[in-house]
């Protein structure tokens, strides 16, 4: 049994686990230190500092310039779907993953079972906005499914807001870090979440 997959916002509501609503807004080393300024005027720091701050990273852009992601010719569909909604066959507590023409789909159990998560991936060219919470339809969802199993569509229909989500790419960097400052995961190399 694999462990289970700890679903975002249970990891929010954690007590003093993350500061929300602290937008990194620049990076800075001196005097044996590192820094962060965040937008409400604070700062922060320490002896080292991990910029993880994803594909929009502003700890990269500081250290190595500023360049824009590239869209990777793949859209994601996501959802969290309460597991009562669905047949007691997609709710085994397992990870499953369905190959399709252009695509696959993904689902797995969240927060004991409780929730299961959706995520659709196909190629798609055209479809450029980049964002990884934009709310779409149940009608959307399906269309671009249309063909497919209808267990993957008993899941669609079982989700409240479905969302789209651009998966974009960096070309990589040599160096990961500068003096005191280091960037880690999409920050310095972004993949694709099926990349294993």
């Amino acid at each position: 049994m694999h462990p289970p997959v700890e679903h975002r916002p249970d990891l929010h509501a954690a007590p003093s686990a993350l500061r929300l609503g602290a937008k990194c807004i620049g990076v800075a080393q001196e005097g044996g230190h590192a820094a962060a300024r965040l937008a409400d005027g604070s700062e922060f720091r320490a002896d080292a500092l991990i910029g993880a701050d994803g594909v929009h990273s502003i700890v990269r852009s500081t250290l190595f310039g500023a360049a824009a992601p590239r869209f990777s010719g793949c859209l994601a569909w996501r959802g969290v779907i309460p597991a009562e909604r669905l047949p007691e066959h997609l709710r085994a507590p397992v990870g499953v993953n369905w190959i399709g023409p252009g695509g696959h789909v993904v689902h797995y159990p969240l927060r004991a079972g409780k929730l299961v998560n959706f995520v659709g991936i196909l190629e798609r060219n055209g479809w450029l906005r980049e964002s990884w919470n934009e709310a779409s339809s149940i009608d959307d969802c399906a269309r671009d499914f249309a063909g497919w199993n209808k267990d993957i569509h008993a899941m669609i229909r079982a989700i409240d807001v479905p969302y789209k989500w651009a998966l974009m790419l960096r070309d990589p960097l040599e160096n990961w870090t500068v003096g005191r400052i280091g960037l880690l995961g999409d920050a310095c190399h972004p993949t694709l979440p099926f990349l294993a």
